[in-house]
């Protein structure tokens, strides 16, 4: 999954996100305080990294 995720057309935070997300298995709350956005924010950011991961 790592790799897919370095390979894939993400921005620096996107790409932030996806790790902490799929490799590390944090909850949303975590990855807010991690990388200052709200869990509103880091959902909406996550669906779009879903589409463009294809999972």
């Amino acid at each position: 999954m790592t790799a897919v995720i370095k390979n894939a057309p993400l921005g620096r935070v996107d790409r932030k996100i996806a790790l902490l997300r799929y490799v590390e298995r944090l909850p949303l709350p975590d990855i807010a305080a991690q990388t200052h956005y709200s869990r509103t924010a880091i959902g909406y950011r996550l669906k779009g990294i879903e589409k463009m991961l294809d999972v």
